[in-house]
């Protein structure tokens, strides 16, 4: 799944430094983009730096369950 297709909903599978994360994308507003954490806390992040993570890490983009 490319990037650009994500809306919302996606679950981001991604291991960084060992330990996996989950989180649930609630959408790319602009240059930031918006998520849940395993913990249900919200955090935003600068776009570039979710594309580097992206790009350098074990990632795994489950879609949006319906």
């Amino acid at each position: 799944m490319n990037v650009m297709d994500l809306v919302g909903g996606e679950t981001i599978t991604i291991t960084i430094s060992g330990v996996e994360r989950k989180w649930r994308l609630s959408k790319i507003d602009g240059r930031l983009v918006k998520y849940f954490d395993e913990n249900d806390n919200y955090t935003q992040m600068p776009y570039e730096r979710f594309i580097k993570l992206i790009e350098s890490e074990d990632v795994t983009i489950e879609p949006k369950s319906i």
